[in-house]
């Protein structure tokens, strides 16, 4: 597995359990709406790191 892809789930599963813990305790935000933005923010954060792999390549 390349190591772009294991630097992006690592640092996209930290910030996605801080934002569902933070966002479901402290701001009564409801899991069912929680869930979608954290996967979004993993899809868009994919891309990302996605296309930067591809730079550093060239």
């Amino acid at each position: 597995m390349p190591k772009w892809i294991l630097d992006w789930s690592e640092g996209a599963l930290i910030f996605i359990g801080v934002l569902t813990l933070v966002s479901v305790i402290l701001l009564n935000v409801p899991l069912r709406e929680t869930l979608p933005v954290d996967f979004f923010y993993m899809l868009i954060t994919f891309y990302f790191a996605w296309r930067r792999s591809k730079q550093t390549k060239k």
